[in-house]
């Protein structure tokens, strides 16, 4: 019986687990900056967060229907950066292709790879807002 070889199997194959989309790791050493004050350190960081990185989102989009290169990169590199501090490493991992797009050192479409980041994007808000939700004693 002849098995399809593993690169052509994992191409075809659908994606049946997604890692989540905060590292919960990054999320306990915020704690530990402040242990006895935490919920109030963490609950700035995200709200703020969730404030930038919709308007960067934003711009993405923006910076993609100008084909406006550089200030795409520059977006998604400060995208990456904010993303990795908060543990969203899917998403920043994804920021950093934009970014090598937007710095001419990728000829790949941009287009699938922002519906990819803005869907990364949501799944990240959706946790936050969990977070936010543990922080603030409303928990659902």
């Amino acid at each position: 019986m002849n098995n399809p070889s593993p690169s052509l199997f994992e191409t075809s194959a659908p994606e049946t687990r997604r890692a989540a989309p905060l590292d919960a790791a990054v999320l306990s050493s915020i704690r530990n900056l402040n242990p006895s004050g935490y919920p109030a350190l963490l609950e700035r960081l995200v709200k703020a967060y969730l404030s930038y990185s919709t308007d960067a989102i934003g711009a993405l989009q923006a910076a993609l229907a100008a084909s406006d290169q550089e200030t795409l990169g520059k977006a998604a590199h400060s995208l990456k950066y904010s993303s990795g501090n908060l543990g969203a490493t899917q998403l920043a991992a994804l920021c950093k292709e934009l970014e090598m797009i937007g710095r001419g050192q990728s000829d790949a479409d941009p287009a699938p790879l922002l519906d990819a980041t803005t869907r990364e994007h949501r799944a990240v808000c959706e946790a936050l807002q969990i977070e936010l939700a543990k922080v603030s004693g409303v928990v659902s």
